[in-house]
């Protein structure tokens, strides 16, 4: 993919439903922080984002929060 921008983080307490997104800008870029979170498990999967549109979503990974 070229032209890359940068990437989006969607995310959600459902598998199914990554409903939240935070944007991370530039190619070189390669990690973020999302504040706030509740205590329970979320779930995560990147998209890249690029001059000529958006990737596929990658895998989707879980992290719970104590």
């Amino acid at each position: 993919m070229s032209g890359i921008t940068g990437y989006r983080v969607d995310y959600g307490t459902s598998p199914t439903n990554l409903n939240l997104s935070v944007v991370v800008s530039g190619a070189n870029s390669t990690s973020t922080t999302i504040n706030n979170l509740s205590a329970t498990t979320y779930y995560f999967a990147v998209v890249v984002l690029s001059s000529g549109g958006e990737s596929a979503r990658s895998s989707t990974v879980s992290r719970t929060y104590p």
